[in-house]
């Protein structure tokens, strides 16, 4: 999974609280979200499509619940119901025989690192919407 903290928010929170906005937790939350979508849609295309497609649809994103020395950030990957085998793709496993014995056949497959992948290719994407976003955020409180 991609994490991603956000550094400029402790001066867009310093900003709406001087221009007196009264949401600022909603309008920070906002912000995070707003990188988080390009970044989902390019770990989604990177995504390898299988028989069930549970990995493409299993991307998702969530904004982090605890604010860590003042940054507020969002977790992006395949989490959640249906991608319990992404760490089989991500770092690719050893293959073994069938039972009863089960034997090391001396095999690996191939890792997939899609979300890295995503990641690097999103990356500057998801900065400009949070920077569009603050803006955005700063010019709805200068409104009130």
């Amino acid at each position: 999974m991609a994490n991603i903290e956000l550094t400029g928010l402790p001066e867009v929170e310093a900003r709406l609280l001087e221009l007196g906005a009264v949401k600022i937790p909603t309008a920070l939350r906002k912000v995070a979200v707003a990188g988080a979508k390009p970044m989902r849609s390019a770990i989604r295309a990177a995504a390898p499509v299988g028989p069930t497609g549970n990995l493409r649809r299993g991307v998702r994103y969530k904004a982090s619940r605890v604010r860590t020395s003042g940054y507020l950030g969002y977790i992006v990957g395949p989490f959640g119901r249906g991608t319990a085998h992404r760490h089989l793709v991500l770092g690719g496993h050893e293959i073994i025989g069938h039972a009863p014995n089960k034997t090391d056949t001396g095999k690996r497959t191939r890792p997939n690192p899609f979300v890295e992948t995503g990641h690097h290719a999103a990356e500057a994407q998801a900065l400009a919407a949070t920077e569009e976003a603050a803006a955005a955020a700063i010019e709805m409180a200068t409104k009130l």
